[in-house]
């Protein structure tokens, strides 16, 4: 699972110093809600005191290994039209995943997040409002991409 998201975070750093000129950006507003949706899964917690039952724990690692697999597969397929905060940058994308998927990063990170909520009952909380935002999220990019 690290070299995978180590494997993401390279590529993620690479498109993220080469990604185009922004066309139409989204408000302040958004952005900062996009990068508060980016920082809430450092607040997900871990199983009490480690003793979480095995069952609990394979799901939660097979959820996050397919979310991060969907996640970096997506930061591909956005090359270098990716970025944090909504904002237009060239044509819409809709090869790989794009093409069955409107937003499969955020799929990607409900997916992962998802297997979280085996771990510990309080990261039900963090989940809603994680995908709350990624909702509104994803309504107003695409607005701007369209």
């Amino acid at each position: 699972f690290f070299l995978l998201l180590a494997f993401r975070d390279f590529v993620a750093s690479y498109f993220l110093a080469k990604r185009e000129q922004a066309q139409i950006e989204g408000s302040k507003k958004m952005a900062f809600l996009a990068y508060v949706s980016s920082a809430l899964p450092l607040l997900y917690f871990s199983a009490p005191f480690g003793l979480e039952p095995r069952l609990n724990s394979l799901i939660a690692d097979i959820c996050t290994i397919l979310g991060f697999l969907i996640v970096t597969w997506a930061t591909v397929d956005l090359g270098t039209k990716l970025g944090v905060s909504p904002a237009k940058r060239g044509e819409k994308v809709t090869k790989g995943l794009y093409k069955l998927v409107g937003h499969p990063m955020y799929l990607g990170y409900t997916i992962a997040q998802f297997g979280w909520l085996f771990l510990n009952k309080w990261n039900a909380l963090i989940y809603l409002f994680c995908m709350t935002l990624f909702v509104v999220r994803a309504k107003v990019e695409s607005k701007i991409i369209e």
